[in-house]
Order: C-alpha cells, then structure tokens, then sequence
C-alpha cells in the first residue's frame, strides 16, 4: 500500500474502478470532469491531485458530511485481504488506522512500512493533513457520533455523487429522476444517461426514459470513464 489516502478511498465503493463504457455505443453524451474524477478509475498511489493537502481536506470534509460510516465496507475494519485497483491490503484497516495514529507523533518509529510512511507524506508537505484524516476516520469508527464537518471546505459536486450512489431511501422512480436530474445539472450528461439504459440496479424503475434522454447534450468525443458507467456488459 503506497499511502494511506489510498486504503481511505480503495475502502469507498465511491472510487471503486468499474468497467469501461462502450465506445462503440451510438449515443456519447457530454461528462464534466472535475479535479477528482481520476480517483474513481484511475491509481490513486499514482495520482498526483490527492495529494495537495488542500484536495486532501476537501476530500476528507465531503466525505465526513456523508459519513463514512455510509462508505467504508466496515467489514474492512477486522477483515483481510483486500485487492482493489492494483493495491494489496493484508492488516485490517482498524489495525491500519491505530498504527498510522500512533506512529505519527514518535520520534523513532521502529516498523518499516510506517516509518516510510511518514517519510513520504513529510517528503510531500501534507503528513499534518493525513495525520488528520487518520485521526478523525479512526475516531468515525470508535464514536456512534458521526465527527462534525466544516461545510465551507466540502465540495457540492463531490457530495451529490455520493449522495446518489448511497442514498439510502428506496429507489423508485421518483428517486430515480431525482438522481438523474442532479446528474444533468452536474453535467454528468453520460452518466445521466448510463442511469437509464446502462445500469442494472435501475433496469425495474418505471419511468419515460425515451423523455428523459431527449433533456440529454449529446457528444462527438469518446469517453472511456463516465463517473456512472455501463455495468450490464
């Protein structure tokens, strides 16, 4: 494991790799493709946005407002292994988060992997942020009480995505719509449409999809990772 944002977001169903959209498909429809979009396909150990201490907070404070309880598989807590994206998780992630913790504030750390740890994140100026995060996850964790998040540093785009993939009252047409409108409001225009046609969970919810696609701003580009991809392939 390269570093600790990583075993946070591989743990997130959020940033979970999916498949490729087909680029063969007769309909392309526009996709917005903010600072993040890459941690959801692409190799959060390589991804040089994640670790700005600033990208890190507002990462960090969205998903407090979300609750990580809501987004971590807690099974990840005591259970091992875990593969995902490349990367290779043998310790509980609790037993992560303790260590982590605790190794932070010694002088000498006397484990390997933690003490490369905190070399990096120092090497790249944002260990105090991490150590942070490592903090307040593992309290999410120990506390019922979800930690308080600071509005201000959350991301609106970042949070409805969420919002839609764990939302936890039943889907149904009017949630269904509802998460398609903010999808197009967004400008997840092919996501948006990956909902109506491409995405199994909603392949049982009656609505006018003919309608709907038609609201949709079509493409010339191909796009290999729409945040919603085709899942029924």
């Amino acid at each position: 494991m390269k570093h600790f944002i990583a075993i946070i977001i591989l743990s997130l169903k959020l940033v979970t790799g999916c498949n490729l959209s087909d680029n063969n498909a007769i309909d392309r429809f526009i996709e917005t493709q903010p600072g993040f979009f890459n941690l959801r396909h692409g190799d959060p150990t390589k991804n040089s946005w994640i670790r700005n201490p600033q990208n890190l907070l507002m990462v960090h404070e969205t998903f407090k407002k979300m609750g990580y309880r809501n987004l971590i598989d807690m099974n990840l807590l005591t259970g091992n292994p875990f593969i995902g994206q490349g990367v290779y998780i043998n310790t509980p992630l609790r037993q992560i988060l303790d260590s982590l913790e605790i190794t932070y504030r010694l002088d000498t750390i006397q484990e390997k992997y933690y003490k490369e740890f905190w070399q990096r994140r120092k090497a790249e100026h944002n260990d105090s942020i991490v150590y942070v995060i490592v903090k307040e996850v593992n309290a999410s964790f120990k506390n019922m009480a979800a930690p308080a998040f600071n509005n201000e540093l959350t991301n609106d785009t970042l949070y409805n995505l969420a919002f839609i993939e764990y939302r936890g009252d039943t889907l149904n047409s009017a949630v269904a719509t509802d998460n398609f409108l903010r999808l197009k409001k967004m400008g997840f225009h092919q996501s948006a449409y990956n909902l109506l046609y491409e995405t199994t969970k909603y392949e049982n919810v009656k609505w006018n999809k003919d309608s709907l696609k038609k609201t949709l701003t079509k493409s010339i580009k191909d796009l290999d990772y729409p945040w919603f991809p085709d899942d029924t392939k």
